[in-house]
């Protein structure tokens, strides 16, 4: 569904190419209504959103609200009206409404879709997310900084000025301490690299169990038989971790983000020698820790 500037719903709903609310009632009894066009959908009253991006992240919270993430914004409306992130719904389970409209969740450098999210143990406002980049596609992939998945913690009460998630990203799925060498590998490092990550589920206070969704055999992604790729059943079939921090950092109790105090401002002012100077003079944030600190609420 579509919003207003002020987050309401605005009696529009989302819609996209593939959608069968597009075709003709002769072309469904007979089963030969494809996918359409972007022309067809931007000719109706939807707002057009793209074939790969509905609901991805559903989190049912302690409250009995739902937390709904619109997966992504490539190839929607959406992404030319240069919101900072994508849209968080709050829903109502029972009975089933839209109540109103979040916040938006803002991703990391290589991020651009939501693969799952799942609520803190008990929490009504705490969400974890796992992000993920697009389907892999060109030479420069797998690279530097791509493929990007991690999982950051949110609380649906702490945004920034512009209704942006205020998060706290704790695991790289490429880079996930193994102190114990799990995989035999001789390394203390592990990597968790499979295309495309999607389950997510927070276990306890300290646990989270991870997926891919390759789904094999139902989905050969890469078209690959098992002649071309040792150890095929392996890289193929969907693929489970769990990851277990020292610290309980899933504790529905722990704060996602420290709250600033008057002392923090007074620090960055510090810093930036701002006693006594020309209102306009310029303040190089890099050198200002300080700043650094408090830069998304400036």
């Amino acid at each position: 569904m579509d919003i207003d500037s002020s987050g309401n719903f605005n009696g529009r709903f989302l819609s996209s190419r593939s959608d069968k609310v597009h075709c003709t009632i002769a072309a469904l009894q007979a089963n030969t209504c494809g996918i359409s066009t972007d022309a067809v959908v931007d000719a109706t009253n939807y707002v057009r959103h793209g074939t790969s991006g509905g609901y991805e992240g559903l989190v049912m919270m302690a409250d009995g609200f739902v937390a709904a993430f619109v997966e992504r914004n490539a190839g929607s409306v959406l992404a030319n009206r240069n919101e900072p992130g994508i849209r968080v719904y709050k829903v109502r389970a029972q009975p089933l409404a839209f109540d109103s409209f979040w916040g938006f969740y803002k991703f990391e450098t290589g991020g651009g879709a939501i693969a799952d999210a799942s609520p803190l143990p008990g929490s009504s406002t705490k969400i974890a997310v796992v992000e993920r980049s697009d389907f892999p596609n060109g030479h420069m992939v797998p690279g530097q900084g791509a493929p990007a998945n991690r999982v950051c913690i949110i609380d649906l009460t702490v945004k920034d000025r512009f209704n942006v998630f205020r998060k706290n990203c704790v695991l790289n799925y490429h880079r996930v301490s193994d102190p114990f060498d799990a995989d035999g590998d001789g390394r203390a490092v592990a990597a968790f690299t499979q295309w495309t990550p999607e389950q997510l589920i927070i276990m306890d206070n300290w646990c989270l169990m991870a997926g891919t969704d390759t789904n094999f055999p139902g989905t050969n992604q890469f078209g690959v038989s098992a002649a071309q790729t040792p150890h095929f059943q392996q890289v193929m079939d969907t693929r489970f971790m769990i990851v277990c921090f020292d610290d309980a950092i899933f504790d529905n109790t722990r704060n996602v983000i420290n709250s600033y105090t008057c002392d923090d401002i007074h620090q960055a002012w510090t810093q930036a020698q701002c006693c006594g100077v020309p209102r306009n003079t310029t303040v190089t944030v890099a050198s200002n820790t300080a700043l650094l600190r408090l830069r998304d609420e400036l």
